[in-house]
Parts: structure tokens; C-alpha cells; sequence
């Protein structure tokens, strides 16, 4: 009970000194170009009930390349970029509407943001924390989680700004809960897994386009192979249904916000091709060589491969045991590890110069679960595990 204690008593410490980073000094700097965008069209949700280009007086085009047809003619909407971040803006833009203090106002416009990505980064640890075992070693796996997202200046930085960075982070959070319970632990009923699912789907696609294609993707290929051992369609239509209804729903909007002319109109600008998107390949993947854990997460990856395929080929524990079995958390494994290969891809194919961190920061806290998984993982396979209670968790 003392090593709990303490343990928990680091965790909170953690959490503490992780929350500071994150909002202290929130109100420096000023808004930048981007956060500006955000700010300005909440104001329009205000003034118009969606983000209006033209208010009359004044015409807003953030595109960043030569587009006259970004404003919908008859509407005078805004189609550069999805509305979801500026309808959240709208409660930070109430609070600063109160404030005198330009930067108490900077403050309040970017502490729901800030704390929409700390509320995500809890959701994804908390997706993953069942299944990796009860007590101390569930207290371990949030310490070293904490731990190591504190240490992420990217990270933090990206949560700091009014931009759709962290809801990015929550909503796909919330996406990997749902899907991870559907497939291991069915705490959630049918019905409100479809609904919540569905709207996670729906609002993440009015956030960031590229993370709703890549989350679904993933879900349909993991979805895939767990058909393949189990074949049973009634539970893998259940399970995929919010994707196919939210691909539906997403469809008119495609249209509306001319997302594939757009995209043509970038590719032809910025002239892009395979050596722009081999060059933002290489950019993506530097940034988590040089910033991030990438290679000690490959090579835990590697070993935990070799571990796997040395006990499932009749390899044993010293004691002469077999290991206990972990299928649950080698499926979260799976997973996460599909989407964060399916979203690499996607967002360095995107028809633009240059690959910004901001584009792929949500890659970040999914790299550190896969290598806490897989750390976690080995840690069991290496004979220093228990197996967990019979009917705790679904086999898969």
C-alpha cells in the first residue's frame, strides 16, 4: 500500500508539473496569423451562426495559394478550412468579449483548447490503462505516459494555440476508446457505442479531414483482421457501422466544401509530386527521429516480434511456464500501430509544399502508446508478468 501511495503521490506530481507547462504563461505570445483565423470566424459564429468571409465591410481568405472560389457565392461561407474549431472558439471568444487585458483575452480564447488536448491525451491513456493490469501496474503505465508527454516540447506547444491541434487529439481519443472497448471489454452498450462513435466520426471530419480518413481506414483494417479469425458478421457490421453512416454523412460535405478541388487547385500551385512527397516523408519522419522516441519504439517493436514468434513457437518462461496470455493489449497494439502507419502516409501525401509538426502532432502520444504497449508487452513475455483475471478481458 506504501508503494502505491507513492506512486500515485509521482503521478500527481507529474500531472502537476505537466499542467504548468502546459497553461502557465498561456497568454504569450499574441495570437499568431493562424490562431487570428480561428478567433476571427468565432466571431462570425457569433455574429452570423457560421463563419462567414464577408461581414460587409470586411472579406477574410486565409488560402494559402491564389483561390477566388474559397467563399460559397451565396452564403458568403468560409470553405478553406473545416468549422468545427471555430464553433468550439466560440466559448473562449465569450469569455475574452469580457476581459479588457489583450493578453487575459489571448488566455482565455486558448484555455479550452489547451485543455480539450490535456483532456484528450487522459482519454487515450485511459483507452489502453484496462488492459495492462490492475493496481501498481496500472499506476505505472499512467506515470510513465505523463512522463514522457511532459517531456514533449512539440507537444505542449501545439495544445497552447487556438487551432484544431488538440481537438484532433480529443476526438481521436475518444474514437480509440469506443473502438477499443467494442473490441475487448463491451462496457458500452451497442446502442450508445453507435451514437457516440458516429458523432466522434461526424465532428472529426468537420476538424481535420486527413485524421478522419485515417481513423476510419484504421478502424476498417483492424475491424478486418479481427473478422478474419472470428468471422462474425453481425458483430463486425455493428462495429463498423458509425464509419460507413459517418462516411455517408460526410459525403454532401466533401461537395460543399469542394475538398477535392481544392486539392487539385494546391497540387497544381505548389506543383507537388512524388519528390514532394518523398521529401515530406522524410521531413515527418525526421521530426520523430530527432524530437520524438521513434527509434526506441522500433526497436521495441522488433523485439517484442521476436518474443512473440520465439512463445508461439513453443518458447517458455525460466520457471518452464507458458507466458500468459496478452492478446488484448497486442490488439490496442495493433491497432494504433496501423493507424499511426495509415496517417504517416496520408497526411505526407497532403498537396502542400512544406509538412508542418502540426499536421501529424497527434502521431505523438500515439507513438508513446505503442511503445508503452509494447514495453509492457515484452515486460509480460520476459516471465515477470501475471496473467490477468479469468473473464476480465475478451480474447480477440
Amino acid at each position: 500500500m506504501r508503494k502505491d501511495a507513492a506512486l500515485l503521490s509521482i503521478l500527481c506530481i507529474l500531472i502537476i508539473l505537466f499542467s504548468i507547462s502546459l497553461f502557465k504563461n498561456i497568454a504569450y505570445p499574441l495570437l499568431w496569423n493562424d490562431e487570428t483565423e480561428t478567433v476571427i470566424f468565432a466571431d462570425r459564429v457569433m455574429k452570423f451562426g457560421y463563419p462567414k468571409a464577408w461581414d460587409g465591410k470586411n472579406m477574410i481568405n486565409m488560402m494559402g495559394f491564389p483561390c477566388h472560389d474559397a467563399v460559397d457565392p451565396g452564403t458568403g461561407a468560409w470553405l478553406g478550412t473545416m468549422w468545427a474549431p471555430f464553433y468550439f472558439s466560440v466559448f473562449g471568444n465569450i469569455l475574452a468579449d469580457k476581459a479588457g487585458d489583450i493578453y487575459l483575452k489571448t488566455a482565455l480564447v486558448r484555455i479550452p483548447f489547451a485543455a480539450a488536448g490535456m483532456a484528450g491525451l487522459a482519454v487515450m491513456a485511459l483507452a489502453v490503462s484496462a488492459y495492462v493490469g490492475g493496481g501498481r501496474r496500472r499506476i505505472m503505465f499512467f506515470m510513465l505516459f505523463t512522463a514522457f508527454e511532459s517531456i514533449s516540447i512539440f507537444l505542449i506547444l501545439h495544445l497552447r494555440d487556438a487551432r484544431y491541434y488538440s481537438l484532433v487529439i480529443l476526438l481521436s481519443a475518444a474514437i480509440f476508446y469506443l473502438h477499443i472497448d467494442r473490441c475487448l471489454r463491451r462496457r458500452i452498450s451497442t446502442g450508445l457505442y453507435m451514437a457516440s462513435m458516429f458523432a466522434a466520426l461526424f465532428i472529426l471530419f468537420n476538424t481535420f479531414i486527413p485524421a478522419f480518413f485515417s481513423v476510419a481506414a484504421a478502424m476498417c483494417v483492424h475491424e478486418f483482421f479481427r473478422f478474419a479469425k472470428h468471422r462474425s458478421i453481425k458483430d463486425s457490421a455493428l462495429s463498423m457501422a458509425p464509419v460507413f453512416v459517418s462516411l455517408a454523412a460526410a459525403a454532401p460535405l466533401l461537395f460543399f466544401f469542394r475538398t477535392f478541388h481544392f486539392a487539385a487547385e494546391s497540387a497544381e500551385f505548389f506543383r507537388t509530386g512524388p519528390a514532394v512527397y518523398i521529401r515530406n516523408i522524410r521531413s515527418a519522419l525526421g521530426y520523430f527521429r530527432v524530437y520524438e522516441y521513434f527509434y526506441l519504439a522500433l526497436a521495441i517493436k522488433l523485439f517484442l516480434a521476436w518474443a512473440l514468434f520465439y512463445t508461439r513457437n513453443g518458447g517458455c518462461h525460466a520457471d518452464g511456464k507458458r507466458p500468459p496470455d496478452r492478446s488484448a493489449l497486442l490488439s490496442a497494439s495493433n491497432f494504433f500501430t496501423i493507424f499511426f502507419v495509415i496517417y504517416f502516409f496520408t497526411i505526407t501525401r497532403m498537396p502542400i509544399l512544406y509538412i508542418f509538426v502540426r499536421y501529424f502532432i497527434v502521431l505523438q502520444p500515439v507513438l508513446v502508446l505503442i511503445m508503452l504497449i509494447d514495453a509492457f508487452l515484452v515486460y509480460g513475455l520476459l516471465g515477470r508478468d501475471k496473467a490477468p483475471a479469468a473473464g476480465r478481458m475478451r480474447r480477440i
